[in-house]
């Protein structure tokens, strides 16, 4: 058995012992809802609720699953009290990311949802990058962390723009993966430096 198979295989299990089930999809993405992505963790009171799925046709699916394991895994270590306050950001960060603003919502309570959820990936990347390496899966490092700092600092972007859509392919820019730290070093979730913001505001402009 590879390394890969095993390691579906304990996460599997793991998920089973809490009555979550692991789907993984034969496409390239998967749906959620009204979009499509590379793989998601969704909980609640419900069999039905509590699952990961990940499209296992996609490139970096064992990434993508080991991502997905860690926010699991954070589910498990973070008290039930936070776990709705994270809710209840990321309901936030999902509606004006598509341009959606409740009239309800103030500027301030935005900005500390969009920081709770990038704080929370950020956490997650962490975990992930140890989570791979326990596990001996092969993989880039410097670029998964790269890639995993960039991911955090779109939500910065998402929280301006009211929008995801970008022009280019950012993932895929090498005069910005260039001048990203390939360490976790840097708070991506507190501020974007300001070579890499403007950058990316040629994404999103």
């Amino acid at each position: 058995m590879t390394k890969e198979a095993e390691f579906v295989k304990h996460i599997r299990k793991h998920l089973g012992e809490y009555g979550f089930s692991l789907t993984l999809g034969r496409g390239k993405k998967v749906n959620v809802g009204n979009a499509r992505c590379d793989g998601y963790f969704i909980y609640g009171r419900t069999k039905k609720e509590r699952k990961i799925r990940v499209a296992k046709r996609g490139q970096t699916w064992i990434y993508v699953l080991a991502h997905e394991y860690c926010h699991f895994l954070q589910w498990l270590d973070q008290p039930e009290q936070f776990t709705k306050k994270l809710d209840e950001a990321q309901d936030i960060v999902n509606n004006v990311s598509v341009g959606f603003v409740n009239k309800n919502w103030t500027g301030k309570q935005i900005r500390n949802a969009f920081r709770m959820v990038a704080e929370n990936e950020r956490d997650c990347e962490r975990r992930t990058v140890k989570l791979l390496e326990k596990w001996g899966i092969s993989f880039n490092k410097d670029m998964y962390i790269k890639k995993a700092n960039l991911y955090v600092y779109l939500h910065h972007m998402w929280m301006e723009s009211y929008c995801l859509k970008m022009k280019f392919d950012v993932y895929k820019s090498n005069k910005l993966l260039k001048m990203l730290a390939g360490n976790f070093k840097v708070k991506s979730h507190l501020v974007v430096p300001k070579l890499v913001m403007d950058e990316l505001n040629r994404a999103f402009s």
